[in-house]
């Protein structure tokens, strides 16, 4: 929760900054840091093997995309307090989808 704070202040401090090169930096700093951990836990890694995985993963990558450009756009015209607030109703949001996408209920331990 405290580096989820921070990051909302630190990108309501940063509201002068095109957004776009707010969000640049989010992605690169983002894949050094998966491939780092990725050859660290691991020691290698596996590409996605099919064309059904690949089209997961550029489905993961566009919509981080946009909701890291729009959390960015909304701190550049609303206050931080606001923001975080909804920010916050994403979790909801997921068990919801949870429920009506993947069929699962969700459980106390998240299996």
């Amino acid at each position: 929760m405290l580096l989820g704070a921070f990051a909302v202040v630190t990108l309501r401090y940063l509201k002068d900054v095109h957004y776009s090169l707010v969000t640049f930096i989010y992605g690169l700093v983002g894949t050094i840091s998966s491939l780092v951990l990725c050859f660290c836990v691991n020691g290698h890694f596996d590409p996605p093997q099919s064309l059904r995985h690949w089209l997961y993963a550029v489905a993961i990558a566009v919509l981080t995309l946009i909701g890291h450009t729009t959390l960015t756009i909304a701190l550049k015209v609303e206050e931080a307090g606001p923001v975080a607030l909804v920010r916050t109703s994403e979790i909801i949001f997921m068990f919801i989808w949870q429920i009506i996408l993947l069929n699962t209920m969700p459980t106390a331990i998240g299996y």
